[in-house]
């Protein structure tokens, strides 16, 4: 049987990403891209804050396909979500409205 791309590939090193940081963007990437599973878009949100804070190259990636990671990254940088997470995330932490 043919693996999906976002299986699991390893554990990840990093907790999963918390219910309250989830509960902030789910929204945001549901409006962007309709069609994809919200189980599939937080691994990938996974995927991306292990590469954002380890500074790890993207083949390194342990949550998903690499490339898939990558590929997501580089489409909601170039259609402005990941500027919108950003910035709902930052206003977020600096009211203390995420634990995390």
């Amino acid at each position: 049987m043919k693996q999906s791309r976002l299986q699991t590939v390893v554990d990840a090193p990093l907790p999963a990403v918390p219910d309250s940081l989830w509960q902030r963007v789910a929204s945001l990437i549901g409006a962007a891209e309709p069609k994809r599973d919200p189980a599939q878009a937080r691994l990938l949100l996974q995927a991306l804050l292990y590469h954002s804070l380890t500074g790890a190259p993207w083949a390194a990636t342990p949550v998903v396909d690499p490339l898939l990671a990558e590929a997501t990254f580089r489409r909601w940088r170039a259609s402005g979500l990941l500027a919108q997470m950003t910035e709902m995330l930052r206003v977020c932490l600096d009211d203390d409205e995420l634990a995390v």
